[in-house]
C-alpha cells in the first residue's frame, strides 16, 4: 500500500526581492490539467537560497490566468450589450414615429384595393415592428410569448410572398417542397415570422444575383430525431430547411455563426442570426447550420409538433 503524501515546509528562504512579474504570455503547456491546449500563464521568478547557504536557487511560480482572461472577455461582451441597449432605446422612438406614416399609407391602400392581399400583409408586419419597438422603449427585457395554434406552412408562405419581389429582381429561383403531412404548432407567430424573415434575407444577401433558394419541410419522429430541444424529447418535430446556393460559410466561421456580434459582413451587426436562434429556442425549437464553402448553405430548424388531432 502506497503511503499518503504529507505536507512539508519549503526549505527555501528569500535572499532578495523578487523581480518584476513577467508579462503574462500565451504558451502551450501540459502543467495544468483540465485546461485548453493554449493556456494563458503568468510567471514570477525569485532568487532563493537553502538554509545551509550552499548556493543561489531560483524559485519559479506559474499561475494559470486562462479563467480570468475568459471573465474579462465576458465583461467586455456585456458592456457592448449594454451600449447596444442604450443606442436601441434612443432610436426606437424615431422609428415608431416613422411607422405611423407607413401604416397610414398601407391602410389607405387597403381601402382602395380591398382584394389586394399585399397591403394587409404589410399592415400585419407593421404591427409586428411596432410591437418590437414598443418593447425596446419599455426596456422590459425579453417579450412574453403570445402562443397561438398555427400551421407552419401558412406562416412560411406569408413570408415567402414578402421576399418574392426581391427574388425576382435578383434572378433567384425559389423552390418549395413543403411535404410535412402535419404542420400544426403552438408558437408565437410574430416572433417566429421574424426569425424566418431573418433567415430568408440572410440567404438573399449571400446569393447576390442568380442561384436558388429551396424551402422544405418534413416530419421527424421523436425516436429518429437527434436534434431535440429541452423538454420536448418525446414529441415529434417538424424539420424546416432553408437551402441557398450562395457563397457558403468557411469551416472556421461555422461554429460561431449563431453567436451574438459575430458577422462576416462589412457593415453587419452580428445580431440577426443570434436573435433568430433565441426566438427559435424560446419557442421550444432548435436551429443548426451546415455549409459547403462556395456551394450550398442549409439552416435546419426543428420545432415541436402538436398532436395530429389538436
Amino acid at each position: 500500500m502506497s503511503s499518503t503524501p504529507t505536507e512539508k515546509r519549503c526549505p527555501f528562504r528569500s535572499i532578495g526581492s523578487a523581480r518584476k512579474p513577467s508579462p503574462a504570455a500565451r504558451t502551450r503547456t501540459s502543467g495544468f490539467p483540465n485546461t485548453p491546449e493554449e493556456t494563458l500563464v503568468h510567471a514570477t521568478a525569485s532568487r532563493c537560497a537553502d538554509e545551509k547557504q550552499t548556493g543561489p536557487t531560483v524559485l519559479l511560480i506559474f499561475q494559470n490566468l486562462t479563467f480570468f482572461h475568459s471573465m474579462e472577455s465576458s465583461l467586455r461582451h456585456l458592456a457592448r450589450l449594454a451600449s447596444l441597449g442604450t443606442l436601441a432605446a434612443g432610436s426606437a422612438h424615431e422609428v415608431k414615429n416613422a411607422l405611423v406614416a407607413i401604416k397610414t399609407f398601407a391602410e389607405l391602400s387597403l381601402e382602395r384595393n380591398g382584394d389586394d392581399e399585399m397591403p394587409a400583409l404589410v399592415l400585419r408586419e407593421i404591427k409586428c415592428i411596432d410591437a418590437i419597438v414598443s418593447r425596446i422603449l419599455r426596456m422590459a427585457g425579453p417579450a412574453r410569448l403570445v402562443l397561438k395554434f398555427v400551421g407552419l406552412h401558412a406562416v412560411v408562405e406569408d413570408f415567402l410572398r414578402l421576399v418574392q419581389h426581391r427574388l425576382g429582381a435578383l434572378n433567384i429561383q425559389l423552390h418549395r417542397s413543403l411535404l410535412a403531412a402535419h404542420d400544426r404548432l403552438q408558437v408565437d407567430e410574430q416572433q417566429l415570422g421574424q426569425a424566418f424573415i431573418n433567415l430568408l434575407l440572410n440567404a438573399l444577401e449571400f446569393m447576390h444575383r442568380k442561384g436558388s433558394l429551396t424551402v422544405t419541410t418534413e416530419v421527424v419522429p421523436a425516436a429518429k430525431n437527434a436534434v431535440q430541444a429541452k423538454g420536448v424529447a418525446s414529441r415529434p418535430q417538424i424539420h424546416l430547411a432553408f437551402i441557398d446556393t450562395g457563397c457558403g460559410i468557411s469551416p472556421e466561421n461555422l461554429p460561431r455563426l449563431l453567436h451574438t456580434f459575430f458577422t462576416t459582413k462589412k457593415e453587419g451587426t452580428g445580431l440577426g442570426l443570434a436573435i433568430t436562434r433565441c426566438i427559435i429556442q424560446e419557442n421550444g425549437g432548435t436551429i443548426t447550420v451546415e455549409s459547403d464553402l462556395k456551394k450550398v448553405t442549409t439552416f435546419h430548424v426543428y420545432l415541436p409538433l402538436l398532436d395530429a388531432g389538436a
